[in-house]
């Protein structure tokens, strides 16, 4: 018996094939699934890849974008950042005694001045905001806070203010003892 001439190729595809017929020997044993054309599948796949990058970034740069300019929830369209002049400084002030505490600090037209003082002595105290040059008295200014018994930390910001110099006034109402504060944070939003 002559020895069968077996004819090896690579077929377009990948595939090789041994010169019988493929769909003979995959139909009822093992689940021939068609005709596939590798180089098709491999097309679709990197279509399919480069869509979902494309879109990845199409998402990331509009999350990217809202996060700079804002959502247009009133905020001005653009994302304020905060910026601090003082950070946890302690302060003593004498009972009876008004004074400008920390500043003057100069700010942008349209910032707003956020402060955040800490108390734990439950002093009275008037604590505001005052532009430079103004008298120091914590009961006048831009966002007043006042408290007979002040405990904790109390917060405040101003409204937006024309450009200038600006001073964080308290006055201690204690009749006797000292007032013993902290100033947390004085600082602007812009």
């Amino acid at each position: 018996m002559l020895p069968r001439a077996v004819s090896y190729g690579i077929w377009r595809g990948g595939r090789e094939a041994e010169g019988g017929g493929l769909l003979n020997r995959y139909t009822a044993q093992k689940l021939y699934r068609g005709f596939e054309s590798l180089p098709l599948r491999d097309a679709v796949t990197k279509l399919w890849s480069n869509w979902e990058v494309t879109m990845t970034r199409m998402w990331l740069g509009a999350v990217t974008l809202l996060a700079l300019v804002g959502c247009g929830g009133g905020g001005g369209g653009r994302a304020r950042v905060e910026t601090d002049w003082v950070q946890d400084y302690p302060h003593t002030l004498p009972a009876g005694y008004a004074d400008c505490v920390e500043g003057p600090y100069s700010i942008p037209d349209g910032a707003e001045i956020v402060f955040d003082v800490t108390d734990t002595y439950q002093d009275a105290m008037d604590v505001s905001v005052v532009p430079a040059g103004a008298p120091c008295d914590g009961s006048t200014g831009y966002g007043v806070l006042s408290s007979a018994n002040w405990a904790g930390t109390g917060s405040n910001t101003t409204q937006t203010l024309p450009a200038g110099d600006y001073s964080l006034a308290v006055n201690c109402n204690n009749l006797i003892d000292d007032c013993a504060f902290t100033v947390t944070t004085f600082g602007y939003l812009y």
